[in-house]
C-alpha cells in the first residue's frame, strides 16, 4: 500500500487525538457524576485504554481519591476545550494554508476579476457559490458531486482543468477534495463597490463635454511676475489662496530641473555649458524643444503606458533571458 502524504497523515493523527480527548472528558465526566451523586470516598475504576485494537485491549485499574477526580475533570475540560478550538479554527488554517495557494496556482488566472472563463470566478466565496455557465461547481460536504473535483480529476473528458492539459498531482487533488468535504470552508468575502457612475445630467455637466471657451485673461494688480497669459491665470489663483510665487532660479539649475523632469537623466557637463553660454532669446525653448526630441523623452514616458499595458521583457521567472 503507498504511502500517504504528510498531509493525509497529519490529518488522521489530530482526528485521532481529537477524539480520544473527547474520549477522555466523557471518562471524566462519568467519574464527576459517580462522586458527587454517590458521594463515594474512593471507588475502583476500571477503565479500557484508549487508542488499543480489540485484540489489545488492556484493564486499567487505578484507586482514584475525591481529590484526584476533580484533578481529572478539570484536566479533561482544559483539552476538550483546547481541541475544540483548534478544531474550529482548523478550517480556515487548512484554507490559508492548503487550499488557496493551489487556487491562486492553478485557477485565479482565468477565474477571477480579470477574467472569468465559463463565468465562473473562484476568487471569493461569495463568487464560486454562484457558480458559473454549467451551474454550481461546488457541493459543501460532497466531492464527487462537485463540479470543480470532477474537473481536476479528469473524469469528464470536456471537462478537465487546468486546461492546459497538466493534471493536478494526487497529493493537490487530495487536498481540494478534503476541502470541499470539510464543507468548503472559505473566509473570503466579496468587497460591495458602490458605483461611481454619473446620471446623465452630472455626464453632461462634466467638464470635457463642455465646448471650448477663451476666457478673459485675468489681470491682477501688482503683477509682474508673468510672462506668458497662463502665467496670469496661475498668478491670480495664488493671490486668491494668499500665496506668492517663487523667485526664478538660476539658469544652471533651470537646466538640471528641465533635463531630469523631461528624460529622467541629469544633463551633461557639455550641455550644461552650451546653455549657460547661449544668451540669446528663446534659448530655454530650444532646450525644451531639444528634450522633447530625444529618445530618453519617450523612453521615460512611454514606460508609464507600457507598465499600464503590463509590458514585460521576461516572463518574470528568469527562464528565458
Amino acid at each position: 500500500m503507498a504511502r500517504c502524504s504528510s498531509i493525509s497523515c497529519n490529518e488522521m493523527r489530530f482526528e485521532r487525538s481529537f477524539l480520544v480527548m473527547l474520549r477522555i472528558a466523557h471518562r471524566a465526566s462519568m467519574l464527576y457524576c459517580l462522586l458527587v451523586f454517590e458521594r463515594v470516598p474512593r471507588i475502583r475504576l476500571c477503565w479500557k485504554s484508549v487508542g488499543m485494537s480489540s485484540s489489545n485491549e488492556k484493564l486499567i485499574a487505578m484507586n482514584v481519591s475525591v481529590r484526584e477526580s476533580w484533578m481529572c475533570l478539570a484536566v479533561a475540560v482544559v483539552c476538550l476545550s483546547i481541541s475544540s478550538a483548534a478544531y474550529a479554527e482548523s478550517d480556515d488554517d487548512f484554507f490559508e494554508a492548503r487550499v488557496r495557494p493551489l487556487l491562486v496556482k492553478h485557477c485565479l488566472k482565468c477565474h477571477s476579476a480579470k477574467k472569468q472563463e465559463g463565468s465562473l470566478r473562484l476568487d471569493s466565496r461569495d463568487a464560486w457559490l454562484r457558480g458559473g455557465e454549467r451551474g454550481k461547481v461546488i457541493v459543501a460536504g460532497k466531492p464527487n458531486d462537485s463540479l470543480l473535483i470532477q474537473a481536476i480529476r479528469h473524469d469528464d473528458p470536456d471537462l478537465k482543468m487546468p486546461p492546459n492539459g497538466k493534471k493536478l498531482s494526487a497529493a493537490e487533488i487530495a487536498i481540494l477534495e478534503a476541502w470541499v468535504k470539510r464543507g468548503a470552508p472559505d473566509p473570503r468575502r466579496e468587497k460591495l463597490v458602490q458605483s461611481a457612475r454619473m446620471g446623465l445630467e452630472d455626464a453632461q455637466a462634466f467638464w470635457s463635454f463642455q465646448p471650448v471657451k477663451k476666457p478673459a485673461v485675468p489681470k491682477t494688480k501688482g503683477d509682474d511676475w508673468s510672462r506668458t497669459p497662463i502665467d496670469r491665470f496661475v498668478f491670480a489663483q495664488l493671490k486668491q489662496h494668499g500665496l506668492s510665487p517663487v523667485s526664478d532660479v538660476g539658469r544652471r539649475t533651470l537646466i538640471r530641473r528641465a533635463t531630469l523632469d523631461l528624460t529622467g537623466l541629469p544633463p551633461t557637463p557639455d550641455e550644461i555649458a552650451a546653455f549657460l553660454a547661449d544668451r540669446s532669446e528663446g534659448a530655454f525653448e530650444r532646450l525644451i524643444d531639444r528634450l522633447l526630441k530625444s529618445p530618453a523623452y519617450g523612453e521615460r514616458w512611454g514606460r508609464h503606458w507600457l507598465d499600464v499595458a503590463r509590458y514585460a521583457d521576461t516572463a518574470g521567472d528568469g527562464a528565458d533571458y
